[in-house]
């Protein structure tokens, strides 16, 4: 397995006011390896806002020097003012506890997202960023929806740039989606996700 391969799961249950998920994460594989548990709540405060939060428990470990434990916690917030207009604001880490023998610095990101939907089959999305190490970034894409069970994307992400395609169906209650990611100056990404519904 690739020292650079990501693996993720989740689960999620929407109530008819309050939600919750559970996911895990991993980014490594022997040299180093980044583990993430997250347990996520939220719910809606009025007929066009809703919000929640997030904790997330890290082990980092780097061969050699030990692993540190660390955990964190995240809000965010979304609302679609009108059926053609959707925003949502995240604050990642809004705050974080770390301990263990490795020094773990996570800045602090304030996500801006929206969408615009410009025709019942074509979109526009949008992100705006700031990390205090990283200053501001954005990106901007657009989605197509040929039929109504698949979707298309294209767009130019930031920090640093780049550009990513997907194409997602939807089978059932469920999907399958894919996407590549092409990096300045990696080689490309790839995932490949599915969802199931019941």
């Amino acid at each position: 397995m690739s020292e650079l391969a990501q693996v993720s799961a989740a689960i999620a249950h929407r109530g008819r006011r309050v939600g919750f998920a559970a996911g895990i994460e991993t980014f490594g594989y022997d040299v180093y390896r980044e583990t993430t548990v997250r347990l996520a709540v939220g719910g809606r405060a009025t007929r066009v806002l809703a919000a929640g939060a997030a904790i997330d428990a890290t082990q980092v470990a780097v061969r050699g020097y030990g692993a540190t434990y660390a955990a964190a916690l995240g809000f965010g917030a979304a609302t679609r003012p009108t059926r053609d207009v959707a925003l949502s604001l995240t604050v990642t880490p809004l705050a974080m506890w770390a301990r263990g023998a490795l020094r773990i610095d996570r800045d602090r990101r304030i996500a801006l997202d929206g969408e615009y939907r410009l025709a019942p089959t074509v979109g526009i999305v949008g992100t705006l960023a700031h990390e205090a190490s990283r200053g501001w970034s954005s990106g901007l894409g657009v989605t197509l929806r040929p039929r109504p069970w698949v979707a298309l994307s294209l767009g130019r992400t930031g920090g640093p740039p780049g550009f990513v395609l997907g194409c997602g169906i939807g089978v059932g209650h469920g999907g399958f989606a894919y996407d590549v990611r092409l990096h300045p100056d990696l080689p490309a990404t790839q995932t490949v996700g599915a969802t199931v519904g019941w």
